[in-house]
């Protein structure tokens, strides 16, 4: 067995290369999947790969496996993916867009956090369940696409803080544009907004009153 954090923050500018009699594992460009190649493990943070196409063998994509990535700018997720683990993207700076084909249900905790160059993202309608802090200072996001009815989107369950360092919003449906928190979070937010901005505005009063007093 490999410990997920094996690789973790390692330079492999080479990758990763495996023996061709290993019975557990094997390497395709550099990159570790299981033998069956169903499960893809760890791609190195130096791998040379702008654009990436996830092979059509797999299955699931492991938690990290792409975490700090330094040349990593778009990636496409095939159909034949049903399960892609938390934390996947962590870090990659230069990811600006992200496909995901019909099939994923869930997109897990963290999964894009700290991409700060994403600006686009498809989902698909497949999708049932969004982690929390998914996009999580994704300071470029623009745009999230749902591949699904607005209705659809409107049943997606999502965890606790999903919305948080969000940029944008809007999520574009097939049928229409739906927002990205739901209505009661969105009030939520507004209420505390309004509250602090009576707190503020209370110590400015007092700030005020307290000036006056000293000039007189």
């Amino acid at each position: 067995t490999i410990k997920r954090e094996a690789f973790y923050s390692c330079d492999m500018p080479l990758g990763i290369k495996v023996s061709e009699e290993n019975e557990h594992f094997c390497s395709e460009d550099g990159i570790l999947y299981s033998k069956d190649k169903k499960l893809l493990i760890f791609c190195p943070n130096e791998h040379p790969a702008k654009d990436f196409k996830i092979p059509e063998t797999t299955e699931k994509i492991c938690r990290n496996a792409f975490a700090h990535c330094k040349n990593l700018e778009s990636v496409y997720i095939p159909a034949t993916v049903k399960e892609i683990g938390e934390d996947v993207f962590d870090g990659c700076e230069e990811l600006r867009s992200v496909i995901l084909e019909e099939g994923i249900e869930k997109i897990p905790m963290a999964a894009f956090i700290r991409c700060r160059k994403l600006s686009s993202i498809i989902t698909p309608s497949t999708v049932k369940e969004i982690g929390s802090l998914v996009f999580y200072n994704c300071d470029s996001l623009k745009e999230i696409r749902f591949a699904g009815t607005l209705s659809e989107w409107n049943s997606v369950k999502r965890d606790d803080h999903y919305e948080s360092k969000v940029p944008v919003n809007k999520v574009i449906c097939s049928d229409g544009t739906g927002i990205f928190t739901t209505e009661d979070e969105t009030e939520a937010l507004l209420e505390e907004t309004d509250e602090l901005l009576a707190d503020v505005n209370k110590d400015l009063s007092k700030d005020g009153k307290k000036g006056n007093g000293k000039n007189r």
